[in-house]
């Protein structure tokens, strides 16, 4: 019986050790210098290199712009990316029908950030962008829409790095330019003046 009671105990105990592991792993966690972040944080960043969107029409270059949120949940499995912010200017393109001056977020769906290997991934879902246009020497404005927009957070430069995400549909004017693919690279994301990695 007591054998029994001790290999029970090893079992339960196993049991909770790898329940914690699988705990830790699992969870997200947001820092800077002075240590994890707290909930209501503001992560923000500039672009680092030249934003760029290929279309079947021609292609566009931005050469300003930033990227922000806020942070909610930190240490969560996911945490909330939320409010998130996002900028280009400057513009640049080869697009017939219309020009592209500049771009903010309108709109998502979601948006979080998990941790992973070397940092992390910003996944954004349902994305609207504003786009401000000039089209036939008259000002106007049009939605690219983003599915899923997924960025890959790396500590090594404190980046968040979007590669040839998917625009899977433009409204008015610009409705040629889909589907279209966009990159960007925002550096360094920090917060309270100080480098923000994703552990």
């Amino acid at each position: 019986m007591l054998k029994k009671s001790r290999t029970l105990a090893v079992a339960v105990g196993t049991a909770a050790l790898m329940a914690t592991g699988a705990s830790a792993a699992s969870a997200t966690t947001l820092s800077n210098a002075s240590g994890p972040l707290a909930n209501g944080s503001v992560v923000s960043g500039p672009l680092a290199t030249a934003a760029t969107l290929t279309t079947p029409i021609g292609n566009a270059s931005c050469t300003t712009g930033s990227l922000g949120g806020t942070v909610s949940g930190n240490g969560a499995a996911a945490v909330g990316f939320t409010s998130p912010t996002f900028t280009l200017g400057s513009c640049t393109d080869t697009i017939a029908p219309f020009n592209i001056n500049s771009a903010s977020l309108s709109s998502v769906a979601s948006s979080t950030i998990t941790a992973g290997s070397g940092g992390g991934t910003l996944n954004i879902t349902s994305a609207v962008i504003r786009v401000n246009v000039t089209a036939g020497g008259l000002p106007g404005v049009c939605n690219f829409t983003a599915n899923t927009a997924s960025g890959i957070a790396v500590n090594a430069d404190n980046s968040i790095r979007f590669t040839n995400v998917s625009v899977n549909a433009a409204s008015g004017v610009c409705s040629q330019a889909a589907p279209s693919t966009f990159s960007a690279t925002f550096r360094p994301m920090t917060s309270g003046g100080s480098a923000v990695t994703v552990n």
